[in-house]
């Protein structure tokens, strides 16, 4: 937590489960969740993360494979 410098708390905020099924990111440097999609934590300079499971809803035909 010492490279959190506060400046995500002026970013909206939202729970867990809405952030991953809309498209949001998690910081756990921070420990935030954003409700929008950054690829660097705008407080921390750190990546952030996205959703994993987001395949488990897509169809067979959606899913890209090598």
């Amino acid at each position: 937590m010492t490279l959190c410098k506060e400046i995500c708390s002026r970013f909206e905020s939202i729970s867990r489960h809405s952030a991953y099924h809309t498209g949001g990111c998690y910081c756990k440097i921070c420990d935030y969740y954003f409700k929008e999609k950054y690829l660097r934590c705008p407080c921390c300079n750190m990546r952030v993360r996205y959703s994993t499971r987001s395949n488990r809803r897509k169809t067979e035909s959606e899913i890209a494979r090598i």
